[in-house]
């Protein structure tokens, strides 16, 4: 027991005796963020938010409307200079998206690893469409109805008498 004590007592006396740090009064930069977002009672919308700090930094704005069409970009640049950004429509025609970037290794004129993907033109013969014959005059409409005599039975009234 009186080892525990000395050894407690020992690290008690060692950790005051540390020299003391002191903090630092510089901040870490953090860099800069911002964002917004608008939207009406009809259902278009606008959003996006943009960070920058000393690694790099991303970026997404998108703007739509009550037809489901949308139109926006997003990107990211790094501190090296490396930078990506697509901008993107969606509306009836589908989705479409343009990249551009200037990482290592990719060609603007070249498919990546050098092949060619979905870009040679797909030649589908038309589909045969049977022909339906072609109606020149509607159907008559034939009414059925039966007619049913109606009988009426009479009959005199029963009356129920009980024994004394």
């Amino acid at each position: 027991m009186v080892l525990k004590g000395l050894i407690f007592v020992v690290l008690i006396a060692s950790s005051q005796a540390l020299p003391v740090l002191v903090a630092s009064n510089a901040l870490a930069e953090t860099g800069a963020s911002s964002q917004y977002k608008t939207e009406d009672n009809l259902g278009n919308y606008a959003f996006g938010y943009s960070e920058d700090h000393s690694s790099g930094g991303s970026f997404r704005k998108e703007a739509g409307d009550t037809l489901g069409n949308k139109v926006g970009s997003y990107g990211l640049h790094d501190a090296d200079g490396r930078a990506r950004v697509v901008n993107y429509v969606a509306d009836s025609a589908g989705f479409r998206a343009d990249v551009h970037t200037n990482e290592p290794g990719v060609d603007p004129t070249q498919d990546p690893a050098d092949v060619t993907v979905n870009k040679a033109a797909v030649i589908v013969a038309p589909a045969v469409v049977a022909k339906t014959p072609t109606l020149l005059a509607p159907a008559p409409i034939i009414a059925h109805s039966h007619v049913h005599p109606t009988v009426t039975v009479l009959q005199p009234p029963l009356y129920h008498v009980h024994a004394p």
